[in-house]
């Protein structure tokens, strides 16, 4: 018995929906992001042009951890309601099918506990893991200018100054970091929604499995793979629109696995994950 079948045209639009609520929260992220990124660059100005080093940017990664691990919070507090949501506009026709809705509403209720913990506990290793990374790439992009600015200075035998390396790189380093943004805010927030609706839909199967009225019914818990269909998709997300899956298995992307857009939690590679838009849609 399929609840929350939803229609072609009702997936697409749900796609659009959420894709504008993620921006939403891209923007909010950017902007903490503009602040970050600013203080770093700051900060290793000062401290190339006093010390002649860079220093580690690891050492902002309990910082950065802190920011990530909020956002992620405020996404998943709303894309982790998209079955409960679902269920509460479902139309029913006849009592049975009412009775289930109710029954499936009623789970979704007593599991909501049980969603923020498992999300807290992932949210909190993701901020960690993805901190470091983006700190990793931090640490490479501020050698490169520094290196430039060295370069860019050293004319006819002269050797430049830490503080004009540390004025000419530290300019570099605002612009580069300023380009980088846009694709950590899209990229965060696309996983956050993703782990979220995947630990919804995750736990509603199993609380309701344990039913005595919904356990005796055929409950086929899906998810759909939904491009959004303009010319950004890439080619092998264009391909998997409209791929299903149950709930608990894998979409086939690429040649990759990956449990909803934007996870690399199976393996799956930078360039088959990073500015997805992608959505997957879970259905009861």
């Amino acid at each position: 018995m399929a609840v929350t079948n939803l229609t072609t045209q009702e997936k697409i639009d749900l796609a659009e929906e959420y894709d504008e609520q993620k921006r939403r929260f891209e923007k909010q992220l950017s902007a903490l992001l503009v602040t970050f990124f600013n203080n770093y660059s700051d900060d290793f100005m000062i401290e190339y042009a006093t010390q002649g080093a860079t220093g580690d940017a690891q050492r902002y990664k309990d910082e950065l951890a802190v920011i990530l691990f909020r956002h992620y919070k405020k996404v998943g507090a709303f894309f982790s309601s998209h079955l409960q949501r679902t269920l509460r506009s479902t139309e029913y026709e006849d009592e049975k099918d009412q009775e289930v809705v109710a029954a499936l509403q009623e789970e979704r209720s007593k599991i909501e506990l049980t969603i923020t913990a498992l999300l807290s506990k992932t949210y909190k290793r993701m901020s960690i893991l993805h901190s470091t990374y983006i700190l990793n790439t931090t640490n490479k992009v501020t050698s490169e200018v520094v290196m430039d600015a060295v370069l860019d200075l050293s004319r006819d035998n002269t050797i430049a100054s830490n503080e004009e390396v540390a004025i000419l790189a530290g300019k570099q380093l605002r612009r580069k970091n300023k380009s980088r943004i846009g694709t950590i805010s899209e990229t965060e927030t696309q996983d956050a929604a993703g782990e979220a609706k995947q630990t919804e839909a995750t736990e509603l199967s199993r609380s309701a499995r344990r039913n005595p009225l919904l356990g005796t019914l055929f409950l086929d818990f899906k998810k759909t793979w939904v491009s959004m269909g303009d010319n950004r998709v890439r080619n092998a997300h264009r391909i998997a629109n409209g791929q299903e899956v149950g709930i608990n298995d894998a979409f086939r992307v690429g040649g990759e696995l990956l449990r909803y857009p934007a996870d690399t939690s199976l393996g799956a590679s930078l360039w088959n994950t990073i500015r997805c838009r992608c959505l997957s849609l879970e259905e009861i």
